[in-house]
Order: structure tokens, then sequence, then C-alpha cells
């Protein structure tokens, strides 16, 4: 193999490892759950079944990280969930915050 195809090689590999490096940096963050209640079979609503029986396993059985969030003034401080006005909102399972 010639120098040239080695530093190819070489650099390819390096790129994809840090790509597969920075994306799971990125996904290391939590996904808050869907907010989904209800369960259905192929054309209706149903009472979400149990191990075992046909249609179990959908989101709606599923809670995690359960969605959360806090008003927040223009300073970025909380306010109560009763207030009525607010200039942002903080997602508390990703930490995100909306303006």
């Amino acid at each position: 193999m010639s120098a040239k195809r080695n530093e190819i090689m070489v650099v390819t590999f390096l790129t994809i490892l840090l790509s597969l490096l920075l994306s799971g940096i990125v996904l290391a963050t939590s996904i808050p759950d869907t907010g989904q209640t209800k369960c259905y079979d192929n054309t209706r609503e149903i009472t979400c079944p149990q191990p075992g029986d046909p249609f179990y396993g959908q989101d709606a059985q599923y809670i995690c990280n359960p969605q959360s969030y806090t008003k927040l003034d223009a300073s970025s401080n909380d306010l109560p969930d009763t207030a009525t006005e607010w200039v942002m909102v903080r997602d508390n399972v990703t930490e995100g915050v909306l303006s």
C-alpha cells in the first residue's frame, strides 16, 4: 500500500471515530416523555393491554422523563406555576430554554 493511501485511511478512520464520539456527546441528554396516555388497536382506542396481550408495549404504557417545565421571567428567574405572564420556559428534562 502506498503512503498516501495509508494516510487517507488513517484520516478517514479518525474522522469516523471523532464523529461517533461527538454524536454520543450530543445524544447524552434526556428526551422528554411524549405525554401519550391512550392505547389503540388497529382502528380504535382500547384499554392499555397487559404483557402478552395483542398491542402491548405502546408508548402510553411507558413513562420516562415526564414532561416538566418552569416559567421564567426576563432575568431567567423561576416563576410560580400560577404565573399568568412569563418571558421564557425552561424544559426541566433537557434543561433547554425557549423564549
